[in-house]
């Protein structure tokens, strides 16, 4: 009995060495049974769960439709909804986003997942935590998690919290003689002659006009003559300003601003919104925000319909 028994074991051991040598040797046959009792799959030499809900520093893939609350959708990344809405763009590609689950931005994305993005908003990003593989949710965005507001400390930290009304120029100005050939092309540099100032400075011809005075090799002395009284709107700002002409040497240009005023300007950081919310006898209050990509997305509570195609498990990566 003993010697039968040690005979069905050894049979035993010599099955389980030769299924697993043939189950270790053909990859499909190793990652289904890896798939079914561990709810994990190979992804370039890493094993990476995939089920389970989403928690931060996952990954996953994600259909969504942002509207306002008026219903209005104003983003998808699905073909149909973008063409019911007016703003289909035949470049995109309209497929599932790459969401990386990072709202604080702690992480970056491991090896394998260096695609998916956390660039999206802090409430779309945790609107995903919780969400498991083939969930739909709607999710709502107060603007604390969404563009913002309007943030009077972050514009006095650019140096535009406070915005005097006038400011006085001297109509006398010396400049270099090759920045000025740079910035005028063709300017006549003959003492008396005129060239027109504004056409540069504010982008508008016939605004304001200069007179050359002196030249010298490296130097030319110029005099800024504006019309009493004449105005020019600002293409940066939006907003218009008036020539004040006082005395021979020097001038005030006068800024109008109305309470409420708001405009754009492009830059390194991005879209900068300004909005004017005070304007007293000599300064206008300003109050910026630089998260939103348009002015009608700051202050406004959103609302996301959000569905989760495929959820990566790449916080245990991150752990590892």
């Amino acid at each position: 009995m003993q010697l039968e028994k040690l005979a069905t074991i050894g049979l035993a051991v010599i099955i389980v060495v030769a299924i697993s040598g043939y189950i270790l040797a053909d990859e499909n046959i190793r990652d289904d049974i890896f798939d079914n009792l561990f709810g994990e799959v190979k992804k370039d030499d890493k094993i990476t769960p995939v089920t389970g809900a989403i928690t931060y520093g996952d990954s996953a893939d994600v259909n969504y439709i942002g509207k306002f609350l008026n219903g209005t959708v104003f983003d998808t990344n699905l073909e149909e909804v973008a063409k019911q809405w007016g703003f289909y763009n035949e470049s995109l590609p309209y497929e599932p986003a790459m969401v990386f689950v990072d709202p604080n931005y702690e992480f970056y994305p491991p090896e394998g997942y260096e695609n998916y993005s956390s660039s999206f908003i802090p409430g779309f990003l945790e609107g995903l935590v919780g969400m498991e593989e083939g969930d739909m949710e709607n999710v709502t965005i107060l603007p604390v998690d969404g563009y913002g507001e309007w943030n009077e400390s972050m514009s006095e930290m650019f140096g535009m919290g406070s915005y005097p009304l006038e400011s006085v120029i001297e109509s006398e100005i010396s400049e270099n003689k090759t920045a000025l050939i740079s910035s005028f092309p063709g300017i006549d540099l003959t003492e008396g002659s005129t060239f027109d100032y504004g056409a540069v400075a504010f982008e508008q011809a016939g605004v304001l006009n200069a007179s050359i005075l002196e030249v010298t090799d490296d130097n030319v002395t110029y005099k800024l003559t504006p019309e009493n009284g004449s105005s020019v709107d600002l293409p940066l700002f939006n907003w218009t300003i008036v020539f004040i002409v006082e005395n021979d040497t020097h001038f005030t240009m006068r800024s109008l601003i109305e309470d409420g005023h708001i405009f754009s300007i492009e830059s390194f950081y991005g879209s900068m919104h300004f909005k004017v919310i005070s304007v007293n006898e000599t300064h206008a209050r300003l109050a910026m925000n630089l998260d939103a990509p348009e002015v009608r997305f700051i202050g406004a509570t959103l609302e996301f319909e959000l569905e989760v195609v495929k959820v990566y498990k790449t916080s245990a990566l991150l752990e590892s």
